[in-house]
């Protein structure tokens, strides 16, 4: 190596040998910064797959909120459907005790 430096020297200048070690430090940086763009795209590979996994995992959380959600919401309703039958009929026996109540006072049907 030295040889060769010490005959481009001698042959070529010493502009020559200054620009040949440029290039050679510039492949040597070259190399070395490949290297860390493929370190941080594993790197980064390796994040992107944990961070899908968590959302995965938050996607099966909320699926089954959602499910949990419909099936209260079914029961919610058919329970109200009762409670709104349970009024009605009392309505009903309210509005049957309120004529009574009229026609024992004396009202007549039209009050």
């Amino acid at each position: 190596m030295t040889e060769l430096f010490s005959k481009l020297l001698t042959e070529y200048g010493l502009s020559t040998a200054i620009l040949i070690l440029l290039v050679v430090l510039f492949i040597y940086f070259l190399k070395w910064f490949t290297g860390q763009v493929e370190a941080m795209r594993v790197s980064s590979l390796a994040r992107e797959e944990k961070l899908l996994c968590i959302i995965e995992g938050y996607q099966d959380a909320l699926n089954k909120h959602t499910e949990q959600v419909k099936d209260l919401n079914t029961v919610t309703q058919t329970a109200h459907m009762f409670q709104r039958e349970e009024h009605q009929s009392m309505l009903t026996s309210l509005k049957e005790v309120e004529k009574a109540l009229g026609r024992i006072n004396g009202y007549r049907d039209d009050h």
